[in-house]
Order: structure tokens, then sequence, then C-alpha cells
């Protein structure tokens, strides 16, 4: 079983489990399960945090495609 990565903000950028990345990078965000799933500009996407993760992304990022 993988453990449930934290997603911390800081400023400009987003950190998910290790790694780092521009929010301005960030398309999607969807809930998966108990986790949510961060699509970024180039096609890769990451898995972590928690469904509140979700809305504080929503807010970071309003141009970015939520579901929940």
């Amino acid at each position: 079983m993988v453990e449930n990565r934290t997603i911390k903000y800081s400023g400009d950028d987003v950190t998910i489990g290790d790694v780092t990345r521009p929010t301005s990078e960030i398309v999607s965000i969807v809930a998966s399960g108990s986790e949510i799933r961060v699509t970024f500009r180039d096609g890769s996407s990451d898995t972590g945090g928690s469904i509140r993760d979700l809305f504080t992304l929503r807010d970071i990022c309003p141009w970015a495609t939520v579901a929940i």
C-alpha cells in the first residue's frame, strides 16, 4: 500500500510528496477516492493530499478544471 503523500503550498509552487512544480502548470484537479489527482500542462499527473487540498488548489488555481 502506498502512503498518502502530502501537498504543500509555498508562494507560486506546489509540492506533492517530494516533487515541486509551479502552480501555473496545473490544468486539472480531480477527486480520486480519498486523495486528489493533479494534472500538469505537460500531461503528467501526481496524486496525494486530501479533499481539503482540492478546495485550496481550486482557490489558488482558478483556471484549472476541477471535478469532485
